[in-house]
């Protein structure tokens, strides 16, 4: 039944496996994106120059504070490492922590 006749003999898909079709082809285009995207921003935060840490507890911060906060965002593992959900925070703070 996914195959169909219409009136000039010519056969033609159905319309619910064009639309199933459809919705995983835009679906698997939507996660493809979304991994690219934290990819990206990933390497970025690794590669510019301005130290995350500092710019999410200020200059006046002390150095507890500091190392604290260091070891929180996991930028004390390996760079393979440290994109990982830490409890409490959303995917998309992690993101933005690591820029």
């Amino acid at each position: 039944m996914a195959l169909e006749e219409n009136n000039n003999g010519r056969r033609y898909k159905a319309p619910l496996e064009l639309w199933v079709r459809v919705t995983f082809l835009t679906l698997g285009s939507i996660v493809v994106t979304m991994i690219g995207l934290m990819f990206i921003t990933f390497i970025i935060g690794r590669v510019m120059p301005i130290d995350p840490v500092l710019a999410i507890v200020g200059e006046q911060a002390s150095k507890s504070t500091y190392d604290e906060a260091y070891k929180q965002l996991g930028l004390d593992q390996q760079s393979y490492f440290s994109l990982h959900f830490m409890p409490g925070m959303s995917p998309m703070e992690i993101l933005v922590s690591h820029c």
